[in-house]
């Protein structure tokens, strides 16, 4: 009877130390957007947000939370089991087939991760990549009620000058671009971007130039080219280069390009 009694005390115990794990890890969740969500309803308001919840490889805790803008994908991503959980701000595109290609940028413009997804049955699942090492770990991550409202990305036309750009570690893909206030509404615009080291490098640059903004974006078509146009969108904090009418083949070097998204690191 002894033996009966320590065996029943075990296994509510090793139930209750369970129990305990769950509830702590719900509460870091809860904690997390919740404080984010107090943040986010302190200022103009957009749509709500999207919310994913889970772990990374399984072993590492995450919470994710988005607004979606046309094909744009504006969001944070938290790493519960820092010490701090400071959000890192996520920027990425939904591409078509419903494909999700995001990267998380840190203050200077590197990107320190990039998540490749898809939602399968209401379940966020894909993959998390290093930049620098192209170490995967794969995930799902399940929907989270919480209730999150950022702040319009939408910027004014006097709020767009300044430096903005992104990298791949150093020696991945990175590019670099400027835009400055000039007379007669114009602005000077310059734009560089630059391979892998590993694979050359080579070289993508519109050397500097006068444009005309539309607000907060201008067309341009690169000089000496046979119509090669580009579209330049510029959000709070980031911003979006794209061919207007598809690729430039031969325009630039191997492999380089203009496109991307750029974050803002200087005013």
């Amino acid at each position: 009877m002894p033996y009966f009694i320590s065996m029943i005390l075990i296994f509510f115990l090793a139930c209750g130390q369970k129990s305990a794990k769950i509830n702590t890890e719900n509460q870091i969740f809860s904690s997390v957007s919740t404080s984010l969500s107090d943040k986010a309803l302190q200022s103009d308001a957009s749509p709500k947000n999207i919310c994913w919840k889970g772990k990374l490889g399984g072993k590492i805790p995450v919470f994710i939370h988005y607004q979606q803008v046309g094909d744009l994908i504006v969001g944070e991503i938290t790493y519960l089991k820092t010490k701090k959980r400071i959000p890192i701000r996520l920027i990425g595109e939904l591409h078509n087939g419903g494909f999700y290609r995001l990267q998380e940028y840190d203050p200077k413009g590197n990107i320190t991760g990039i998540i490749e997804a898809k939602v399968k049955k209401g379940v966020f699942s894909g993959v998390w990549i290093a930049p620098t090492t192209q170490k995967e770990l794969s995930f799902n991550l399940v929907h989270s009620d919480s209730l999150i409202i950022s702040p319009s990305i939408k910027v004014s036309e006097k709020n767009v000058f300044g430096t903005y750009a992104y990298a791949y570690g150093e020696e991945g893909y990175s590019g670099q671009l400027e835009i400055a206030d000039a007379d007669n509404g114009e602005a000077d615009f310059y734009l560089i971007s630059v391979t892998s080291l590993k694979m050359g490098p080579n070289i993508a640059e519109i050397e500097k130039d006068k444009v005309m903004l539309e607000g907060d974006f201008f067309n341009y078509i690169i000089p000496y080219s046979e119509n090669c146009e580009i579209r330049v969108e510029f959000y709070k904090e980031f911003a979006r280069v794209r061919y207007a009418n598809g690729d430039c083949p031969g325009q630039f070097g191997h492999n380089a390009t203009v496109e991307g998204i750029f974050a803002r690191v200087k005013q």
